[in-house]
């Protein structure tokens, strides 16, 4: 099936242009972020780009985390009001319980970020064909077990897509995580490299940025795309 004869499942009457930009760039490539803002359907996008890559037997299984107060307000009921022809299974509770609920068959497994070091091994094992990372930026510091965790499990998937509609909200440097985990042949081998680019060192514990840091950013959160 081509992108053009997609039937884009949803209750609103069909995707905006945005959208159908979004969908077509996460395609094209299996490592990459959506930074754009908030209110513009970064989860629908991501939805329908799983879908139709479902529908040409593309993947067999998609890894979501996100925020615990998020995973069904949000993902879980996006699913269910717009593609509820997929199924999926939220992974919370006890480790033996989200052991369990891992072990079922369905499309899509949706687990809050702190959640997958509870099942570390067993999400690595999985091999997801499709990671979705909603709200990246809890990768921002890349010595957290929190952040290492959700790097080990992305390593093992086919294609990593992490959303965020503000990469950097307190410092350049917090770019250096989330390109580690997202795209990490795109991202600097050493923190203090990529400190030393986009930040200047004031004295021994103040840091401010350089000039043009964005541009800096932008090239290790890449390929990305945003809409506002």
């Amino acid at each position: 099936m081509n992108l053009q004869d997609y039937s884009w499942p949803s209750k609103y009457d069909g995707p905006r242009p945005h959208q159908i930009e979004t969908v077509k760039f996460l395609l094209k490539n299996k490592r990459s972020f959506n930074l754009s803002g908030m209110g513009v359907g970064k989860t629908l996008s991501a939805l329908w780009a799983c879908d139709f890559l479902y529908m040409n037997s593309k993947i067999k299984s998609v890894l979501i985390m996100a925020p615990l107060s998020t995973i069904d307000v949000v993902w879980a009921k996006e699913i269910r009001e717009h593609t509820p022809h997929r199924s999926y299974v939220i992974l919370h509770g006890s480790k033996p319980i989200r052991k369990q609920l891992l072990s079922q068959d369905k499309d899509y497994y949706i687990i809050n970020h702190d959640g997958t070091k509870v099942i570390e091994d067993e999400l690595i094992a999985k091999k997801f064909d499709v990671v979705i990372i909603d709200e990246l930026t809890v990768c921002k510091n890349f010595q957290t077990k929190r952040t290492k965790t959700i790097k080990a499990i992305c390593d093992k998937a086919q294609a990593v897509w992490g959303l965020t509609g503000e990469p950097t909200p307190n410092a350049p440097t917090e770019a250096f995580g989330q390109a580690k985990v997202v795209n990490p042949t795109r991202a600097p081998r050493y923190f203090s490299h990529f400190r030393d680019s986009v930040m200047m060192q004031m004295d021994t514990h103040t840091y401010i940025p350089r000039l043009g840091w964005e541009e800096k950013v932008a090239a290790v959160l890449a390929p990305n795309i945003r809409y506002t």
